[in-house]
């Protein structure tokens, strides 16, 4: 049986809405979710990297699965329950916070590293984005980059925007530029 793949989301956070983010966990006194979510945006990892996923076992024999390692006792932990937060209490704060600041609720909690992987690659290029993510293939890192179209016409209209600034006087006696001059 074959699915279809689902469409490309194209939606990513922004630096602006992170802070925000961070800043409103932090007045509610959500510090794991806050920490979390500025480690998440400064680092572009993803967020099972940074809380983990806490795998209980035998008394005393719990632990964090990291990729492939346990590593005993949390990373990040949840204020109330001093154990890392589920995925459904993390989204289900992170949700609350956002649309008291207003992010719009097609945003996810994933497009934090989305939006810090699109950000890099903006600042820096294709390139350094894909080392940024530990990306081996520049293939996964477009998947990440979000408003590339946009980012295009921007790059074209403000080249042109500061051709245009330039006026260059024809004289046609001689066939030749007689003058440049800002406009």
């Amino acid at each position: 049986m074959k699915f279809a793949a689902p469409k490309p989301r194209r939606v990513a956070l922004t630096d602006e809405w992170a802070q925000a983010i961070t800043t409103k966990a932090m007045q509610r006194g959500a510090y794991s979710l806050a920490l979390t979510q500025a480690l998440q945006w400064d680092s572009g990892l993803r967020r099972i990297h940074i809380i983990g996923k806490w795998q209980p076992g035998a008394e005393g024999s719990g632990g964090v699965i990291r990729g492939s390692r346990r590593r005993v006792g949390p990373l990040i932990v949840n204020e109330d329950t001093g154990l890392p937060c589920s995925n459904r209490e993390y989204t289900k704060l992170w949700r609350t916070i956002t649309r008291e600041i207003g992010v719009p609720g097609a945003v996810w909690p994933m497009e934090t590293r989305t939006g810090a992987v699109t950000e890099v690659e903006e600042t820096f290029g294709l390139s350094i984005a894909g080392k940024f993510a530990a990306h081996s293939n520049t293939r996964t890192t477009l998947g990440y980059v979000r408003d590339v179209g946009v980012k295009v016409s921007r790059l074209v209209a403000n080249a042109r925007r500061k051709m245009r600034k330039i006026w260059i006087a024809w004289n046609s006696g001689t066939g030749k530029i007689a003058k440049e001059q800002e406009r």
